[in-house]
């Protein structure tokens, strides 16, 4: 992709026009991960799409997950193999067609000396849990506690007899659904974030008239059409525009609060999964570009907010829980540095709507009602094996003689062969004098996209480091093509720069400049100030945790 195709990519007025011009077959409502899914396969398949969110692409739960592509190994102690295989397969599906977010990763699992029943049976587990690799590489094995693996340990690693060191899967998820959008547009899809649904109200001939609003500035607002309503709104789809037919939806499911902690401590060992006291639940720790990340907690709230915030008593206990299981591995208070929070949805029945959150079961379901078919619950890992299951539920219902088709096997933008793909690339970057460290950082969060930083004229503008946090393309990229709308986009979901050391703000002035080149309406005092505010508050919550 050369920079001369990014206009190919409508801009945020043309694509609200469209609203009212073309005719709607699927409007998804919601962002996340299983919004971008669901408007990616519905577009693929033909339809005449449209994707809404009332805030920005994964803003909520999806760009504050674990960070983790996996199977669901713990769901083998509640043999919920189908789970297990679906986690599994989905894992190795994106491995290939998102390859530059999702890798393949080593994780260790200690056995204490007094748990052979336990050994035995993840033993057991782990050989199911394999049985849909695609690399045979990749299988368990069995290390001792001497080794260099429980090094993190310290004293700890002689409780130990050793552990299983097995493979599962890390994943950039915010890029992961920004590139999902983007696939999706590919296909047709109208998608726009920063517009909110104020009704929907069913039609006589079975379709749905939808009014909604611009809350970027409120300048523009509209009705049109659909022919059908899909609600990925997460912890809000019994919100979506106070539709009171959709408040029975409440009754289906809890919201648990997941915060994770991360350490300006690089992590080079595999990935640990440890055990809590609470059966079921164990937590994480691995690697981020950042440093290390460990998560996650759980703890059950009665609504959600945009921006969740951790608590205190969430930070204290996964330092509690380092200091014991971990006591060598540097992961304290002197190396805290930043955290963040998500809130799940878990579906429930009956026999779910007491006791703790952490041992109900991550299976969606889906639901139909006031014209609306709604998601409830979802894990990241098969968000688009979901989407496409409740592609094939709108056609059925439209009594459609068609045969949906899956996205399995289309590389989302940004994956290929991307050493060789990225050859050119590089090559450009070098000439330009950009920082080694700064065009792999590009690589790594783009993929092969950043080849639309190199444009037949020889231009090499788009490799200026922008005060050595990022390249001037990434910026270019963010506000041309992927929607960055406010500076908390480009900032925390664009560029991740809200994770690294100093969160952006070092190199505010010289982004800002490039932001309002772009953006000039914008009131860019009040989102410094906004963004500032954020930081700002994950900060006084960590130095409460050092005080």
């Amino acid at each position: 992709m050369l920079r001369e195709s990014l206009e190919n990519f409508p801009g945020r007025r043309e694509s609200i026009k469209s609203l009212t011009e073309t005719p709607v077959d699927v409007l998804v409502i919601g962002g996340g991960i299983h919004g971008a899914a669901f408007a990616h396969v519905a577009s693929l398949n033909g339809y005449r799409t449209v994707l809404i969110e009332k805030a920005d692409y994964a803003q909520g739960t999806s760009s504050r997950s674990s960070k983790m592509l996996h199977g669901g190994l713990r769901y083998l102690e509640h043999f919920d193999f189908v789970q297990v295989f679906e986690g599994v397969k989905a894992r190795e599906d994106l491995f290939k067609e998102a390859n530059h977010l999702c890798k393949p990763a080593q994780f260790l699992l200690p056995i204490k000396k007094q748990d052979r029943w336990f050994k035995f049976k993840v033993g057991i587990g782990l050989k199911l849990y394999e049985l849909f690799l695609t690399d045979r590489k990749r299988k368990h094995l069995w290390v001792d506690s001497s080794s260099s693996y429980f090094d993190a340990f310290g004293e700890k690693r002689h409780e130990y007899a050793g552990g299983f060191i097995y493979s599962d899967g890390i994943m950039d998820d915010t890029r992961l659904v920004i590139d999902t959008i983007a696939a999706a547009r590919q296909e047709g899809a109208i998608c726009l974030n920063y517009i909110e649904i104020e009704s929907i109200t069913p039609n006589p001939s079975g379709s749905s008239t939808i009014k909604w609003r611009d809350t970027l500035g409120g300048l523009f607002f509209g009705s049109f059409e659909v022919g059908g309503v899909v609600n990925c709104a997460g912890p809000w789809i019994d919100a979506v525009a106070q539709n009171k037919s959709l408040r029975s939806l409440r009754s289906t499911f809890r919201l648990s609060r997941g915060t994770h902690l991360l350490f300006n401590k690089k992590w080079t060992l595999p990935s640990v999964i440890l055990p809590l006291q609470e059966y079921g639940r164990y937590y994480f720790v691995w690697p981020h570009p950042a440093g290390t990340l460990v998560g996650t907690t759980e703890r059950e709230v009665g609504s959600a907010q945009l921006d969740t915030e951790p608590s205190s008593g969430e930070i204290e206990e996964i330092l509690s829980n380092l200091a014991k299981d971990l006591p060598a591995a540097g992961l304290n208070r002197e190396t805290l540095s930043y955290s963040f929070a998500g809130v799940r949805t878990l579906p429930v029945d009956a026999s779910g709507k007491a006791g703790s959150t952490g041992k109900l079961s991550r299976r969606h379901k889906w639901f139909f009602e006031g014209g609306v078919l709604s998601l409830v619950g979802g894990k990241f890992t098969t968000a688009f094996r979901t989407a496409f299951e409740g592609l094939k539920i709108i056609t059925k219902m439209a009594e459609l003689e068609i045969r949906p088709v899956s996205v399995k096997g289309r590389l989302l933008p940004g994956a290929g062969q991307i050493e060789k793909e990225t050859a050119d690339f590089r090559a450009r970057a070098k000439e330009a004098g950009a920082p080694a460290d700064l065009v792999e950082r590009a690589i790594a969060r783009l993929g092969t996209k950043v080849n639309a930083f190199i444009d037949s004229s020889g231009d090499l503008s788009w490799f200026q480091s922008v005060a050595g946090v990022c390249l001037r393309g990434e910026i270019e990229l963010a506000l041309r093509v992927e929607q960055a709308e406010t500076l908390d986009d480009l900032l925390s979901r664009r560029l991740g720069l809200e994770f690294q050391p100093g969160h952006g703000l070092t190199g505010i002035d010289e982004i800002v400049a490039i932001f309002k080149a772009a953006r000039p309406e914008v009131d860019i005092e009040a989102q410094i100030a906004k963004y500032r505010a954020k930081i700002d508050k994950i900060n006084a919550l960590l130095n409460q945790a050092n005080s």
